[in-house]
């Protein structure tokens, strides 16, 4: 299982080192030709911040939790397991920690996702995020590594991208839209032009 493990994360790192670099390139070509420069700045940023939080997930959810298993286990109880989660955190700090951390564990991917690819909306951010938590289960459950592979960790991973997915598509997607535009661009759609003013007076005038 150790040498799976290497077998896995190898791939995952070299993405990580491949986007660090395209993200370096990336900007500094932004600034050398001088076009776009904040939209290939931030969408560098984006990706290697996407590539760095897979990774620290993948750290996370993937090593080794103890003594294997005798035999795989998955566990479909929802509600019990999340109002045992929930019960728990009420007496215990460890107990919390952990629901937070299920809760948290993908919303970078659901505050992230929408501004590098900009046509996704909160239902299709969301269920990439719920691909993902299935994607991550289902390696629990493969690996047989002393974690169990449970429904109700993909329930919380799920509801934690969608409230960060409503947060990426209706806040910071505007926001960065907005630090990307041109300077002046604002200004130039807010002033009238002077061929605007002329055709309104010539327009005022016809109509007195």
């Amino acid at each position: 299982m150790q040498y799976f493990r290497m077998i896995y994360a190898a791939p995952l790192f070299a993405v990580a080192l491949v986007a660090g670099v395209f993200a370096v390139a990336g900007t500094r070509w932004g600034i050398a030709r001088g076009h776009e420069r904040r939209v290939a700045a931030s969408t560098a940023m984006i990706a290697a911040g996407m590539s760095a939080a897979a990774v620290i997930t993948a750290a996370i959810t993937l090593p080794s939790a103890g003594a294997a298993a005798p035999d795989r286990y998955l566990s479909l109880n929802v509600l019990t397991e999340i109002g045992q989660q929930a019960a728990d955190a009420a007496h215990s700090s460890t107990a919390a920690a952990q629901l937070l951390i299920n809760l948290l564990l993908l919303s970078w991917l659901g505050a992230l996702l929408p501004l590098l690819i900009p046509r996704l909306k909160v239902p299709s951010t969301t269920a990439i995020v719920v691909a993902a938590s299935l994607f991550i289960e289902s390696m629990q459950y493969w690996m047989n590594d002393g974690r169990a592979a449970t429904l109700s960790d993909v329930v919380l991973n799920s509801l934690g991208g969608l409230a960060s997915a409503v947060v990426g598509v209706n806040v910071l997607r505007p926001r960065l839209a907005r630090w990307r535009e041109p300077e002046g661009a604002g200004e130039e759609r807010s002033v009238p032009t002077s061929s605007t003013q002329s055709r309104s007076r010539s327009s005022s005038s016809h109509q007195n």
